[in-house]
């Protein structure tokens, strides 16, 4: 295996950063993220944070429906100190996302240069994460996950190096950093897992030191559980799961198969322009007769497996929450969402699109596995003889991190029978590190196909979240219509599950049969994105200034017939 030499930061790193953070403004102030209005669960943590501004202290949002995986301390005392200057808002919540989103990509350049990735190639990763819709999508609103994975990220940096270089002052860092992820997320304990079996590998099992690498990962269960005692015990809380380990094996087996083929081609997508950079065979074999015959049995792959996706009904965007055929977001309206109806026709078009789409996927977990591959053998035998770099130990931590947390989300998505699109987030920079730390430096060619490939997602992702925070801007220009100038309560609006979640949530409360489930009274009003039977509409809302040509295009006010 060929390594390159540690990268060197200097200004052009600074300069590199710099353009990277400019980037990310020019592409949010494109989204416009600016209004007082939630987006998905940001009313429920929302709440926290209007508690805790109010001196109400903290409570753990409870989840609607089951066992949440948010401790949430640490981003409910974030977004506060962001709403302390101008008060409570969402717009406040949503730029201390931004900047925690920025946070997290400057630290994972860092991360790659200090760890033989050149500056290209760390460039290239970094905005690989920029772009990704579900990075950049919730990092437009004050959703956990961005949060997470920018903190994991963070601690990652700081325990790499720590192993690298032997510095305690990294090793304090990355702990302290590790314990404000497990209080945000109780998956937060992967980073110290990753760094125990990679201080474990690096001391050659040795007891004493290897212990010692143990001790923090300790302390981080202690912490979460805790925390979690002090939460039920003092009624801030109810539903933060207690226990993530099934009952029953054969139902883990079962998830991790389902999860394993819905998720394994976004993480896939994921990669795809750091893979036109790396390649997608390793380079032993470029060149040579074994290509040919490896180029045939990836395009069976990719065509056997995109046939089977879409024979399931699991193509790309199958799973639910960020992605959906139209776009991005939730459509949590009682027509779209429940009902189904009033959505825009998925065309030969769109659905060509999305089969294109998750063919790149399968594409991108080649190039994982052939990669990843490429780098296990080598890098086991020289761990095995002791002939170790530097940046050998931070390969070994994210693979275990991985692990860790993807065992972990698989073992809740068990209690809660749920998988959504976002829980796949972090695993990307993990896939990213396994795919570029090392690497050599890619030919000069392949760089305006990477250029381009970021160019298309990035537009994409500014696109689908300029659209989907005007549909829900308009859709509360509706509502304060309704509660404002019109006077109706709204317990008889069913407004969607933001906006019932906002007005109505109280716990122990729960809808009538017969009615959406989000809370709602009465559903005298209703607001839809065209006609349902039994209401006649009053007032139509259209969503202007969309970007993209698919989508839906008004909000409509119905009322009930008398």
């Amino acid at each position: 295996m060929v390594r390159l030499r540690r990268g060197s930061p200097d200004r052009r790193d600074a300069l590199a950063i710099g353009l990277i953070g400019l980037l990310w403004v020019v592409m949010s102030l494109a989204v416009n993220p600016i209004g007082d209005f939630p987006l998905n669960d940001d009313w429920l943590y929302g709440g926290t944070v209007k508690a805790l501004l109010a001196g109400d202290g903290f409570h753990v949002p409870g989840a609607v429906r089951g066992p949440t995986i948010a401790n949430f301390l640490s981003q409910a005392v974030w977004g506060a100190a962001f709403c302390l200057p101008f008060g409570f808002s969402f717009t406040a919540l949503r730029v201390s996302t931004l900047v925690l989103g920025f946070i997290g990509l400057a630290f994972f350049f860092a991360l790659v240069r200090e760890n033989g990735g050149n500056r290209r190639i760390a460039a290239a990763a970094t905005l690989t994460i920029a772009v990704n819709p579900f990075w950049f999508g919730l990092a437009e609103s004050f959703m956990t996950d961005v949060p997470f994975v920018a903190l994991m990220i963070v601690s990652i940096y700081f325990l790499a190096r720590s192993l690298r270089i032997d510095s305690t002052s990294s090793l304090i860092a990355g702990i302290i950093v590790s314990f404000t992820a497990i209080l945000l997320k109780q998956v937060g304990f992967a980073p110290l897992l990753g760094f125990a079996v990679a201080n474990a590998v690096k001391h050659r099992f040795r007891v004493r030191p290897s212990l010692a690498g143990v001790l923090p990962l300790v302390l981080g269960c202690v912490l979460h559980f805790g925390f979690r005692d002090w939460v039920l015990s003092t009624g801030r809380g109810s539903f933060i799961a207690a226990q993530i380990i099934p009952l029953e094996p054969g139902s883990l087996i079962s998830w991790s198969g389902h999860v394993a083929l819905w998720a394994l081609p976004y993480v896939g997508l994921s990669l795809v322009p750091i893979v036109a950079m790396t390649g997608v065979l390793p380079r032993a074999i470029r060149g040579t007769r074994a290509a040919g015959i490896a180029w045939v049995c990836v395009g069976a792959f990719i065509v056997a497996g995109t046939s089977l996706l879409w024979s399931k009904g699991d193509l790309i965007p199958s799973l639910s929450n960020i992605f959906n055929d139209f776009g991005m977001g939730p459509l949590t309206q009682r027509d779209t969402y429940l009902l189904h109806l009033n959505l825009p026709p998925v065309t030969d078009w769109t659905a060509g699109f999305w089969i294109d789409v998750t063919a790149c996927g399968l594409l991108g977990i080649v190039a994982l596995f052939t990669v990843g591959v490429a780098g296990l053998f080598p890098r086991a035998a020289a761990l095995w003889r002791g002939r170790t770099d530097g940046n050998d130990w931070l390969w070994v931590m994210a693979a275990v991190t991985g692990i860790g947390y993807w065992t972990a989300i698989v073992l809740l998505a068990t209690q809660t029978g749920e998988f959504f699109d976002r829980y796949v987030l972090p695993v990307v920079p993990i896939a990213l590190i396994l795919m570029v730390v090392g690497a050599r430096e890619s030919p000069v060619r392949r760089g305006g196909l990477t250029g381009a490939i970021l160019i298309v997602m990035g537009g994409l992702s500014v696109a689908a979240a300029h659209d989907y925070l005007a549909w829900n801007r308009t859709r509360w220009t509706a509502v304060r219509e309704l509660t404002g100038r019109l006077g109706v309560a709204p317990a008889d609006i069913d407004g969607g599950y933001e906006v019932n979640g906002s007005l109505m949530y109280r716990p122990g409360f729960f809808s009538p049969p017969g009615k959406s489930w989000w809370w709602v009274g009465q559903d005298d009003y209703v607001l839809a994105s065209g006609p349902l039977q039994g209401y006649r509409e009053i007032m139509r809302y259209p969503i202007t200034g969309k970007l993209l040509p698919v989508g839906l295009r008004q909000i409509v006010i119905l009322r009930r017939d008398r």
